[in-house]
């Protein structure tokens, strides 16, 4: 397949030094002994002044050279490096990557043509671009050129002939022992005499080795996927973590800094988001290959922050739909998130302070680099938060969260790692109006071990052994209007133990096959009382009635879930991905099983700029043991709810460096659930005791959208913008119900911009349509007495709407380098121009004898809040 002519942009000001003789760079003193690698990269850093990126578990068992005396930097970083089987390349933003040398080497095959005829062009000259070696070929009489031993890895090309304008190919992936095959570069002819610096753009999935999509096992045959990584060293990394950081954001979370992606919603008060219209509980979360059950701290305030400390993240991976076999038990999208790894071999410490919290981070290595650690620590305090904006000063928020890692490479290709998460906050709300005390806390504890390792070029695998243990406690007493007696107890208890284990094997060059399991034991136990009084209009008059409800329960259970898929390409630039995933839930209870299977079909084409992803697919969910709603009257488990996904994205890149994006999806749902939700105040601190919870119970339900978005990041000028419009309802009775976060249009747009190498301002600015909501209905009546009072009714469930949403925020970075380490000073504006946003209505009510008279205000969510903090690196 020819692929169509790719125009490209002119760089006047950059000429390639191709083939010819460079002028070398500025010498400088190096004097660094002979030691583990790990650590001399870092004193190399130090004393050239140049960024180096590497994989520690790659160098952590390699020793590199003595250096000492005045040396260029690529040669000083060359004679480190030699014979060592790892060779140093600058990327374009001229920072040291470093891969594998010999044997660890491949080819790349092309075809030079000028762009106005599509004539062969002889002669001219190829060579990798940044190369500390030489590594170059002259074409042939028809054009063609060949370079054999380029590093493995992402690579770029020059290519310069004369009276034609230099062209540079980007992102050329070279596998091990193997050829990539380069569509033809084409080139323009020079007609003004000024040499121009070109740039094709190649990317991996466009790449053929032997005639096949090279690498099968890398490649994204996922639509509807959002990378954060540590470098931008692959094309599916939608923002670095440095740019993430640089984003407005409030609490350093790591749930609220991804909620800007396309298809998820969110409020200003809780950290879970919606995934295309679905309930945060159906996403699957998963950090460092452990599944997290309620990763959220606060859950009396909404769950208002997560557990999971966004300075230990390293890379995350957001799928909203069309997700592959290897992931179950869930029916919308998938959260994998990776904490960091070190690639020093010295100890490191952040220290950071901000408004809601403090924290530490260290970590290090032992046993000559084979080893390492992460330890972090993390202590909120909201309380002074909430009197800073002003809110509820009867409230006594507190939360902290530890983690840590040791791992430890065995072998240049086994890897094990034991993993520890704790998380526990508590609350009180004290002499709050006329409303009844409340405490609680809530626990959460991870233990896990992992491995992860290959065999050779052909098989590689991971496992994961895991416990988990949740507890929750909720005690309330009091009086509700200063008279109706309250008291609550919630005690419940999970217990969870966990193996994963998947593997992943290249049968041939054409195909890949991916299979495992994953089984889950768990029990859970429930002691829950509650009384509470309440009134009804009874023949005219109030009487007093009590309500009580109590369950003491210990449910056991186990699920158990297989899958294989095979990864193929049936012809040049296809890559195919059916696959088939068995799931069974056994619990204690009158739900005593179920078994289902779960086809699903994944596909990308790739054609040039343009790639093509589509996804269909069934997914199952099963209730929690912990999920029972014992304070509604709930008792037994229901069947796994169901979803067919259907997913099809198109993404674009331009030769100007614009990303451009399109997905259309749809989610129809079946065997659903019943549930139970505050129709007028979703955010009531004894939820289950008002008057307006209802029960809804619906047969099906659907989520259907289009997403929009275009970016264009790096450099010290980047920018995101993306529009989705969408519809997420449920079918109860013959009526189709809008969700709570039910979304009809959004509009996202973020800048970031460097005035100066130590500045950053940002800003963001969003808005979407408002949220459903049910209206509430006042009734008058005589009573007996003859006195006038009113009783309370409600509209159909969330037929009305809220004001459209809109906010700005801002951020201002500084970074100072200090003698002993490197301090980052951050300040935020939230909601910048005091917008009041509104998740609901509150009703103020008064009764005469000639008239009841209500006043509807909009509930306001959070006003204007500034914000600051800092980060110590040493």
């Amino acid at each position: 397949m020819r692929m169509k002519p790719l125009r490209v942009r002119t760089i006047a000001s950059l000429l390639l030094a191709l083939l010819t003789t460079a002028a070398p760079a500025a010498s400088m003193k190096f004097d660094i002994p002979a030691q583990p690698a790990p650590a001399a990269l870092m004193l190399f850093s130090r004393q050239a002044g140049v960024e180096v990126v590497y994989s520690y578990d790659d160098l952590s068992q390699v020793r590199a050279n003595e250096v000492r005396g005045e040396f260029g930097p690529d040669e000083a970083i060359a004679r480190l490096l030699a014979g060592t089987g790892y060779v140093a390349q600058r990327n374009e933003a001229g920072k040291f990557v470093i891969t594998r040398d010999l044997p660890s080497r491949g080819a790349i095959h092309g075809r030079v043509v000028t762009a106005e005829s599509h004539r062969p062009i002889a002669g001219a000259r190829v060579g990798l671009s940044g190369s500390i070696r030489t590594t170059t070929a002259t074409t042939s009489e028809d054009g063609e050129f060949l370079l054999t031993g380029i590093p493995s890895g992402q690579q770029s090309l020059g290519v310069k002939a004369t009276g034609f304008a230099t062209a540079l190919v980007v992102d050329v992936m070279v596998a091990n022992a193997k050829t990539s095959e380069l569509p033809e570069l084409e080139l323009k002819a020079v007609t003004d005499g000024v040499e121009r610096l070109d740039e094709y753009h190649v990317y991996g999935d466009q790449l053929l080795v032997g005639g096949n999509v090279y690498p099968l096992g890398n490649l994204v045959v996922m639509p509807s996927r959002f990378g954060i990584a540590g470098e931008r060293m692959t094309n599916d990394v939608t923002l670095t973590k440095a740019e993430l950081e640089k984003l407005p954001q409030l609490g350093e979370d790591v749930y609220r800094t991804i909620a800007r992606m396309p298809g998820l919603a969110s409020d200003d008060i809780s950290a879970k988001f919606w995934v295309r219209g679905a309930p945060n509980n159906q996403m699957l979360s998963r950090l460092d290959g452990v599944d997290l059950i309620e990763p959220f701290h606060l859950k009396d305030l909404e769950d208002a922050l997560s557990i999971v400390d966004l300075q230990t993240i390293g890379s995350v991976d957001l799928v909203t739909g069309g997700f592959t076999t290897d992931y179950g038990d869930r029916l919308a999208g998938v959260l994998t998130m990776e904490t960091q790894s070190n690639t020093e071999a010295a100890r490191r410490t952040t220290v950071g302070l901000s408004l809601t919290n403090v924290r530490a981070t260290n970590e290090g290595t032992f046993a000559d680099g084979k080893g390492a650690w992460l330890v972090a620590a993390r202590r909120g305090y909201l309380d002074l938060a909430f009197k800073i904006t002003g809110g509820d000063e009867s409230l006594s928020p507190t939360y902290y969260d530890l983690s840590g890692k040791v791992e430890y490479r065995f072998s240049p290709h086994q890897t094990f790692s034991l993993h520890a998460l704790y998380a526990g906050d508590t609350l009180e709300r004290l002499h709050h109006h006329n409303d009844p005390d409340l405490r609680s806390s809530y626990d959460s504890g991870y233990v896990w071990g992992r491995w992860q390792g290959d065999f050779g070029e052909r098989l590689s695998g991971e496992a994961v052994l895991s416990f988990s243990r949740l507890d929750w406690h909720r005690t309330g007493d009091g009086l509700f209007n200063g008279f109706q007696p309250f008291s609550l107890r919630d005690n419940r208890q999970l217990n969870v133990v966990s193996l994963r284990n998947d593997w992943s094997s290249n049968l041939t060059e054409r195909a890949l096959l991916r299979t495992g399991f994953e089984f889950k034991s768990g029990d859970a136990s429930y002691d829950y009382a509650l009384s509470r009084q309440l009134t009804e209009l009874h023949n005219g008059e109030f009487v007093p009635f009590l309500r009580t409800e109590n369950a003491t329960l210990k449910p056991k259970g186990d699920y158990l879930g297989a899958y294989t898929a095979l990864r193929f390409t049936p012809f040049k630039a296809l890559v195919v991905e059916p696959g088939l995933r068995f799931e069974r839930h056994t619990y204690t209870g009158s739900f005593t099983g179920d078994s289902g299977w779960s086809p699903r079909l994944n596909a990308s084409l790739a054609l040039g700029r343009t790639t093509i992803r589509a996804a269909w697919g069934i997914y199952e969910q099963g209730q929690g043991l912990h999920e029972l709603s014992v304070q509604d009257g709930e008792t037994n488990f229901h069947p796994p709810e169901r979803a067919e996904q259907r997913v099809v994205g198109i993404s674009h890149k331009l030769e100007s460096g614009l990303d451009l994006r399109v997905e259309v999806y749809e989610r129809l749902s079946s065997r659903l659930r019943p549930h139970w939700e505050n129709v007028s105040d979703p955010g009531a601190i004894f939820p289950e005791s008002q008057y307006d919870r209802v029960e809804l119970d619906p047969s099906d339900g659907r989520a259907r959208g289009v997403e929009l978005i275009a970016e264009h990041r790096g450099g010290r000028f980047g920018w995101g913008a993306n529009y989705t419009y969408a519809i997420a309802e449920e079918l109860v009775g013959t009526r189709w119900i809008p969700r709570n976060r039910d979304q009809r249009h959004t509009f996202y747009a973020d800048v970031t911009y460097a005035p100066a190498p130590h500045w950053q301002l940002s800003a963001s600015w969003q808005l979407h349509t408002g949220w459903p909501t049910t209206e509430v209905i006042y009734f008058p009546v005589t009573l007996n007495d003859g006195s006038r009072s009113y009783f309370v009714s409600y509209g159909p469930i969330n037929a009305q709407r809220t004001p459209v949403y809109h906010r700005l925020d801002l951020r201002a970075t500084r970074t100072f380098r200090l003698k002993r380490g490197t301090l980052r000073v951050f300040a935020d504006i939230f909601n910048a121009y005091n917008q009041p946003n509104s998740d609901g209505y509150d009703y103020s009510v008064a009764v005469t004898q000639n008239q009841l008279t209500v006043e509807k205000t909009p509930r306001t969510l959070f006003n204007i809040i500034p914000s600051f903090g800092l980060s110590w690196e040493f």
